[in-house]
């Protein structure tokens, strides 16, 4: 495709030919700088691992210039990771419940994610009380339960 077609085709960015490498890689991918951004990633990926050093000694003044994004690369990260969710979709799940614990309805200082240690999928924003106690109980309702239980018995003990 020329210039002039894709300009009649409506592309409204034109960088060239069709990469033979990867022609449908997310969709079409046109060659800019001789390569098509599938072609960069290798090549780029393929000079870091042969100049580690390098690649290490660039990231290192990268991340001295860029503390902020570090920080919030980090912590995107993180969640992505643990929970296969993006900071922001947490910051979303805390606003959905009003900036409040989902299991005790207290004001979230420590929001941490809850989520299902069997299938991974995620459950709400919890207190770290209430995270912790959900911890410690392995997930366990009966577990949860007898607790409550426990509570309700010995309840005397505890009045002044």
């Amino acid at each position: 495709m020329t210039r002039t077609e894709a300009k009649t085709a409506g592309i409204k960015r034109y960088h060239g030919a069709v990469c033979a490498k990867h022609p449908l890689l997310k969709g079409l991918r046109y060659v800019s700088n001789c390569r098509c951004s599938g072609c960069a990633n290798d090549s780029s990926k393929l000079w870091g691992k042969t100049n580690p050093e390098k690649r290490r000694a660039i990231n290192e003044v990268w991340r001295a210039a860029n503390p902020a994004r570090v920080k919030a690369n980090e912590a995107n990260w993180r969640y992505r990771r643990l929970y296969g969710i993006s900071k922001e979709q947490k910051e979303t799940l805390v606003q959905q419940q009003s900036g409040r614990c989902a299991c005790c309805g207290e004001t979230l200082i420590t929001a941490c994610v809850d989520h299902c240690h069997v299938g991974g999928d995620v459950r709400g924003v919890l207190c770290r009380h209430c995270n912790s106690m959900l911890g410690y109980a392995q997930d366990n309702p009966l577990r949860l339960a007898r607790g409550m239980d426990y509570l309700r018995k010995h309840s005397a003990v505890f009045k002044s």
